[in-house]
């Protein structure tokens, strides 16, 4: 059987997009074997990516729709295995790993260092990856601090991206967000 992925967005209107969780199987009750949980390694890369006001899916080759006022839909002419959609930008990651964006520059969201990368989330307007370690890397605006990931805090297993903050899961276990916590958005219930 297929793994189930569920893919999270929270969309604020016109103001951005969350990035991606996703969560693999969990347990199915007619699993080929008797693990608790058939996933060997990282969840699966994401397919759908919803930005403010655009989205980007693949669709044997990955396209994006929606409004394309700030470029965001211009998608550059390589070959992506996954795609992050911000407010009024894109990123993905080539081949190889590395970060490519798209779309509008005014804080940063669109200027990626060139490190490879195994995940990829978007916020408003920043966007951050795990580089090969596991350690998160982002850039963007950084008002509130959703750019500044704790220092020799890791490794995460994954990564979502909100409007001003970032919260990734830890490997050892827990949850760790930085950024704005104006509504207690980066308070983790313990």
């Amino acid at each position: 059987m297929m793994p189930q992925t569920l893919v999270v967005c929270v969309c604020l209107l016109l103001c951005g997009c969350s990035g991606n969780l996703v969560f693999g199987d969990d347990d199915q009750a007619d699993d080929d074997d008797d693990q608790a949980d058939d996933d060997d390694g990282p969840p699966p890369l994401p397919t759908i990516a919803a930005g403010g006001v655009h989205t980007c899916a693949d669709l044997d080759g990955w396209e994006c729709w929606g409004l394309n006022n700030a470029g965001q839909l211009d998608r550059p002419e390589v070959e992506l295995i996954t795609v992050a959609a911000g407010g009024q930008f894109s990123c993905g990651l080539d081949l190889d790993g590395f970060p490519v964006c798209w779309g509008s520059n005014q804080w940063g969201a669109t200027d990626a260092p060139h490190v490879p990368l195994s995940a990829i989330v978007a916020g408003n307007w920043h966007a951050c990856g795990l580089d090969l370690a596991g350690f998160p890397v982002c850039w963007g605006i950084e008002l509130s601090g959703e750019s500044w990931p704790p220092e020799g805090v890791g490794p995460f297993s994954e990564l979502s991206a909100g409007v001003s903050h970032t919260c990734g899961r830890l490997v050892a276990g827990g949850l760790v967000c930085w950024g704005s916590n104006a509504s207690g958005q980066c308070d983790v219930p313990r």
